[in-house]
């Protein structure tokens, strides 16, 4: 009942969401001067950086007037958190390319209370002041740094990244085959310091806190698991998800030990209550909603899961124990990640294990190698022996993911589908002494599920032509479970068109062909007849099944008849013509 209530209140309180975030208007507007410090910065070789800054005053016709708001740039310049800077820059709202498959990057920044955007050129700015981190901040961040570099200077370029992912939250130094790899095998969340390695941690130190037992209480032993966790988190640099998860355990545990007849799901839910007081846009937060589902999994459902088994051996039974953990946790988080991430790691079971194993080794062995890293003759053998666990890991995860059909994708069901996919979650939960209420749910969850497997395979076996929101021709043709994308563009931008193609290919699952158009004509024989292209200076003309498309690139005239006429997004938008700036332009074949 205890849960039923936490999830009702949590369902209203989304609701008034709407309400709540349309209060918020943004004071930038086209044309703004304003006076920004500095806050966040984006590490990457990209060439444009996102940085985070905050409106500190705006000019109006008052003169400069303060205000509060965060908003996002991207940048060359090489800011400093800290820097106070004035700007005079166009400012636009965060919308999306509304191309199919790609992540809601308005919402996203939305629940950030991020509603504005700009460019920051080298001749919009110029500084005006610095301002100092705190002490604390500045304490943190330099033991960080100094952890950054030595785990740099230690390992090579990939197991460095890992390391960094892995025990200090930066994933700046992973290369997109390596991310791919993790969210393929079901374990990308391994690289994002959150709620696994703050559990594991303090497993780690209770266990070690435990050996001293004739000296240290169960309670301050859980005392000084909560302070060096705090630590941890500032190590890591306080990030969201760090510090929403150092609060949810540090609540669990005192709660468990300074309570009696505590109850860890009303522990649960108050941890999410406090912090929802604090930001109530955490609501509606993915890892918020994720990491709370997979511990409120754990708490309802691991007794159970592990009572199917009963292993008389020592080391099966705990690996039995570990898969039970991971299944418990997939159980109320399987909805939510189809509908963000629209794929399944079938064998998420295999990889959990694993990934939980070489986390907590890797997690102990960083945390030695941070603790003794003076220690001459000991560096080099936990550098070596870290270095090797990565390698292990990676070389796991890479074998998980070669296994034939190691991701499902395909999947899209919608919020109302979630939310019956809970439901029915929840009767099955509150069944468990009513056979007959079992059997209703267990019939209603096969015959919804087969449901969801046939709208995947619908999608699969989908025919479709999409001319796709970018600045430069990108066009894919799926026919029979094959994708073949056409672009024009430089080696660089080849990257762009395989992150669309990615998240499309999610949506609509098949096999992808890349195909460049060269300027004049191509000719191209999908299973679906055969499509000519003709490329004259970025100008594409596609016909197909005796229609002619034409994207349009520049403002020149129209050389023959077509059908439909496409523009890319940063033509003017002509009543005539489609622009891409409203969305991908999708033919159904």
């Amino acid at each position: 009942m205890t849960t039923c209530i936490g999830i009702l209140i949590v369902l209203l309180g989304a609701e008034r969401m709407d309400s709540f975030q349309s209060v918020a208007d943004s004071k930038a507007r086209d044309d703004s001067s304003v006076i920004v410090e500095i806050e966040e910065l984006e590490k990457s070789d990209k060439p444009w950086k996102k940085t985070l800054g905050r409106l500190t005053h705006i000019k109006t016709k008052d003169g400069m007037v303060p205000c509060s708001e965060l908003v996002l740039f991207y940048t060359q310049t090489q800011f400093v958190q800290g820097d106070i800077i004035f700007l005079k820059t166009n400012f636009q709202e965060i919308e999306n390319a509304r191309n199919p498959g790609e992540f809601d990057a308005k919402s996203y920044w939305n629940n950030k209370s991020i509603r504005k955007m700009a460019f920051i050129g080298e001749s919009e700015f110029r500084y005006i002041d610095h301002k100092d981190i705190s002490r604390i901040t500045f304490f943190f961040k330099s033991i960080r740094s100094n952890l950054t570099a030595s785990l740099t200077a230690n390992l090579s370029r990939e197991q460095a990244g890992i390391a960094k992912a892995l025990l200090l939250g930066d994933k700046s130094t992973l290369s997109m085959e390596t991310k791919k790899s993790f969210g393929n095998a079901g374990a990308m969340h391994v690289l994002a310091v959150s709620g696994l390695h703050v559990g594991i941690i303090m497993y780690l130190l209770l266990f070690v806190l435990s050996k001293f037992s004739r000296f240290i209480s169960r309670r301050k032993a859980v005392l000084i698991c909560v302070i060096l966790v705090w630590i941890y988190a500032g190590i890591t640099g306080f990030s969201p998800s760090v510090m929403r998860a150092a609060f949810m355990f540090s609540v669990l545990m005192l709660g468990q030990v300074w309570s009696k007849n505590g109850n860890s799901v009303n522990t649960l839910f108050f941890s999410a209550f406090v912090l929802l007081l604090i930001n109530p846009l955490l609501i509606n937060d993915i890892g918020f909603q994720l990491s709370y589902l997979a511990v409120l999994g754990i708490l309802l459902m691991y007794k159970r899961v592990r009572s199917l088994l009963l292993i008389k051996n020592k080391w099966l039974n705990k690996i039995w124990e570990g898969t039970a953990v991971g299944i418990s946790a997939q159980i109320l988080t399987v909805p939510l990640s189809l509908y963000y991430f629209h794929q399944f790691p079938n064998y998420f079971m295999l990889s959990n294990v694993g990934v939980m194993v070489f986390a907590g080794v890797l997690l102990a062995i960083g945390l030695a190698l941070f603790t003794f890293k003076a220690i001459a003759f000991l560096k080099p053998i936990l550098v070596f022996v870290l270095g090797l666990g990565i390698s292990l890991l990676f070389f796991f995860i890479q074998f998980v993911e070669s296994i034939p059909g190691s991701v499902a994708t395909g999947f899209a069901p919608s919020a109302m589908i979630v939310l019956f996919l809970y439901a029915l979650i929840a009767i099955l939960i509150l069944a468990r002494k009513n056979k007959r209420l079992l059997y209703v749910g267990s019939l209603m969850a096969l015959i919804f599920l087969t449901g969801l497997q046939w709208d995947r395979y619908e999608r699969m076996s989908q025919n479709e032509m999409v001319f796709y929101n970018v600045g430069s021709p990108t066009i894919s043709i799926k026919s029979k479970g094959q994708i073949t994308c056409f672009y024009i563009g430089k080696k660089d931008d080849l990257k762009r068109v395989h992150f669309l193609l990615g998240a499309y290919s999610k949506v609509k699952p098949g096999s992808v062909k890349y195909v460049e158009l060269k300027e004049g004509k191509t000719k191209y024989k999908s299973k679906l007849g055969t499509v000519e292209f003709t490329n004259i200076n970025h100008d594409v003309y596609l016909e197909m099944n005796g229609k002619t498309y034409f994207l349009r690139s520049n403002y020149k005239q129209e050389e023959r008849m077509v059908d439909v006429v496409i523009d890319l997004p940063y033509l003017a938008k002509n009543q005539s013509n489609y622009n891409l700036k409203s969305g991908a332009y999708v033919v159904e074949l």
